[in-house]
């Protein structure tokens, strides 16, 4: 899946528009047995993106993210 995965030449405007583009992305790329299985939730995580005042909730995911990766590729855990 990720293999196929392209960042969109055009940004969004807002951090919620580029959150957007790349969560299409990779709900369209999803293995379709996951699709079905996801059903009614991708269509929820889609109007959610809608919210306003979204952009604190990005970006506490986007810390939370950067922590996961941080302990994937380190094996370090936030704040060391």
């Amino acid at each position: 899946m990720l293999n196929q995965f392209s960042l969109p030449e055009t940004p969004g405007q807002t951090k919620q528009e580029r959150l957007e583009q790349v969560a299409d992305q990779v709900l369209e790329n999803l293995p379709l047995p996951v699709k079905l299985l996801a059903g009614n939730s991708i269509n929820s995580f889609r109007q959610a993106l809608h919210f306003e005042d979204f952009d604190e909730q990005i970006d506490n995911g986007l810390e939370k993210l950067k922590e996961v990766i941080d302990y994937v590729q380190y094996g370090t855990y936030p704040g060391e």
